[in-house]
């Protein structure tokens, strides 16, 4: 019966959330420092002094204007929704009208409810309907990497005054095409988002071609009580100190909160932290031909430095958590 309570509501989620937005990027580079290069832009013809767009010389000329991209359905349910925007991670705001599809989930209608200051309901929201964007959000991780004994109240301090000294986590849109600093190329990118869902990133997949190779903290799963990893999983904590431009997703729509979560206590090691977001999931070790003695020696956690190869990432849902997956290429011990 392990891990099913948990396991049902993800999947539920994960189920119906199986995605390019409008906006030109450098297909050679994705800045991290440019939000604005990344917001979806409508251009509009310009008017004559009587009104009427200058690219529309007669009634007979209106007939060319592209239609929607958009199915009746998906038309229908965008006329249905109460909330028609959101601001994504990046600080842009996203309609609901440049979603790439939109579609009923099929699982249950979304609740948001609004309390006044006395706990007293005020209005109720519900739907069912997703929209789909055909980009996800990531950011690079900062150069933050810790592993040793389970930091006291000191370490704790020197960490926090290490950390205000990083900069700004800078979120941005990322589509197919795109190249990352770490030179892997974007193969496809989705975000699927509930306008009621405030407080959840609903759904964000991507997927990366290329290789990349990382150094930094290498774990097997031994919890069998583990809801989304199975005792033998093997988990990776990136050193962005070693490596930049690493990528980094969040499964909450506040990301700001997402740092620093990385981290892990074990005998052999102590304590792993990094800014790297989540564990990298690299397989199941009986799937892989590692020589678990000349890596680990006889211990449960290894510093290793690994090539990686068929990465992708996938964050959202309740119980979900944001992580990269891929395997492994090539592996030493360092």
């Amino acid at each position: 019966m392990k891990k099913i309570t948990a396991i049902l509501l993800a999947t539920a989620l994960l189920t119906v959330f199986t995605g390019c937005d409008n906006t030109e990027r450098n297909s050679e580079s994705v800045p991290n420092s440019d939000n604005s290069s990344s917001s979806t832009v409508t251009s509009q013809p310009e008017s004559s002094a009587d009104g009427v767009p200058e690219s529309v010389e007669s009634s007979e000329s209106v007939s060319d204007v592209p239609e929607s991209k958009l199915s009746e359905e998906a038309q229908r349910l965008l006329s249905e929704l109460k909330i028609t925007n959101f601001v994504g991670p990046d600080g842009i705001t996203m309609q609901a009208a440049d979603a790439d599809d939109i579609f009923d989930s099929g699982i249950g209608k979304f609740i948001d409810q609004t309390y006044d200051e006395k706990g007293m309901l005020l209005s109720e929201e519900t739907t069912s309907t997703v929209l789909k964007y055909d980009f996800a959000y990531i950011r690079y991780a900062r150069p933050y990497f810790y592993t040793g004994a389970f930091p006291d109240e000191e370490t704790f301090k020197e960490r926090d005054e290490e950390t205000a000294k990083l900069p700004e986590p800078e979120w941005f849109k990322i589509k197919a095409g795109d190249t990352l600093d770490c030179g892997l190329t974007v193969k496809r990118a989705e975000y699927l988002h509930n306008p009621l869902m405030q407080g959840t990133l609903n759904k964000m997949e991507i997927e990366l071609d290329g290789e990349l190779t990382l150094e930094g903290t290498l774990f097997i799963t031994t919890n069998d009580s583990d809801y989304l990893l199975d005792v033998g999983d093997i988990q990776f904590v990136p050193d962005p100190t070693v490596t930049k431009g690493i990528p980094v997703i969040s499964d909450s729509y506040d990301p700001q909160m997402d740092i620093f979560r990385a981290s892990y206590i074990n005998s052999d090691i102590g304590y792993v932290e990094s800014d790297a977001g989540d564990v990298w999931v690299l397989g199941n070790i009986d799937d892989t031909n590692i020589d678990q003695e000349e890596i680990f020696g006889g211990n449960s956690v290894a510093h290793v430095r690994v090539t990686l190869k068929n990465i992708h990432g996938a964050a959202g849902g309740y119980f979900v958590s944001a992580n990269f997956y891929a395997e492994i290429e090539d592996i030493e011990k360092i």
